[in-house]
């Protein structure tokens, strides 16, 4: 699963609209360049960029913009919003996005698709599928279709189309969870379907990322059959699965200050720290030595976070 940010352009501004509605919308900055160059130092690796104005239009009209987010960050854009013609689709490609998505122009001349589909291949069309109770709504959601959600993608996806990004939009900009239902049907339909669910998206939809009622930790990692030992090498007790001979541990413990020394129980210093909440994961890889947050040897430190972005590296007992 990739969590890809948005970014909505109306006026040169970034926005979000309310359900849809033009009348409703909140300004959050007036340079989009920095909002997506923010997003990129926070880690992110794509984009999905919507010029709200050339949706409502016949062309593409935040163009400057879109230019400029692709020639000053690295990131993977996929771009939408008044791509009508043959045209538009080149020229939002020679803005430098990486991939166009298509709804309006989808309905509208499904031959022009299908034709950019051949010349350049299915990983660089997505279908916009905007719905509101399931019905198609295309011209930036002005114009009501009286076509089905399945259907329209069922039709693309025949001819080879393999990415969706669908918007529920009654949970456009209301942040109160998505269409989990819908996207599950979708995804069953279409089984081989990279599908990019869109609209209501929160971060209190945390809870509903894993259903198994399981934690997240032993859910993801599990470490000697999830056996576990109490290990207190450290000036904190840490609840270990280990497996000395794969080099990988799982420690659970309740911090109580910044400056917690914990064991791992491996025997020779990790390579790789995650921390995130209660959760520590360590992974031995030869024998790099250890100086609080990174080996001696200048190597640089292979660090992955996981889950909590505020999540910090702590110094380890070896």
């Amino acid at each position: 699963m990739k969590i890809i940010p948005a970014i909505d352009i109306y006026n040169g501004k970034c926005v979000r609209l309310y359900k849809g509605d033009y009348n409703l919308k909140t300004e959050y900055s007036n340079n989009p360049v920095d909002v997506a160059k923010r997003f990129e130092s926070e880690g992110a690796k794509f984009l999905h960029l919507v010029d709200l104005e050339g949706a409502k239009s016949n062309k593409i009209i935040n163009h400057k913009v879109v230019r400029e987010i692709c020639s000053k960050t690295n990131l993977k854009v996929d771009f939408g919003g008044g791509i009508k013609s043959e045209n538009d689709i080149s020229f939002a490609f020679d803005l430098g996005v990486n991939q166009i998505t298509v709804g309006s122009l989808a309905v509208k001349n499904k031959e022009i698709v299908m034709k950019s589909l051949l010349k350049y291949g299915s990983e660089k069309i997505i279908l916009g599928a905007d719905f509101l109770d399931n019905i198609i709504k295309i011209n930036g959601w002005m114009t009501q279709t009286e076509i089905d959600l399945f259907d329209f993608i069922s039709e693309f996806y025949d001819l080879g189309l393999r990415y969706v990004i669908a918007t529920d939009i009654s949970k456009d900009g209301v942040m109160s969870g998505p269409s989990y239902e819908t996207y599950t049907k979708i995804l069953k339909l279409f089984p081989n379907l990279k599908l990019i669910a869109s609209g209501g998206i929160s971060i209190e939809d945390r809870d509903n990322v894993n259903k198994s009622g399981n934690s997240f930790a032993n859910w993801t990692w599990v470490a000697n059959s999830g056996t576990t030992e109490t290990n207190t090498d450290g000036n904190t007790t840490v609840t270990l699965q280990k497996n000395t001979t794969a080099g990988f541990s799982i420690g659970t413990f309740i911090s109580t200050s910044a400056s917690q020394t914990l064991g791992h129980g491996l025997g020779v210093a990790p390579e790789l720290i995650a921390l995130c909440c209660i959760m520590l994961v360590l992974i031995r890889l030869s024998s790099l030595i250890w100086s609080n947050i990174g080996p001696t040897s200048g190597i640089p430190p292979k660090i992955t976070l996981i889950g909590n972005l505020r999540s910090k590296i702590i110094p380890v007992v070896s």
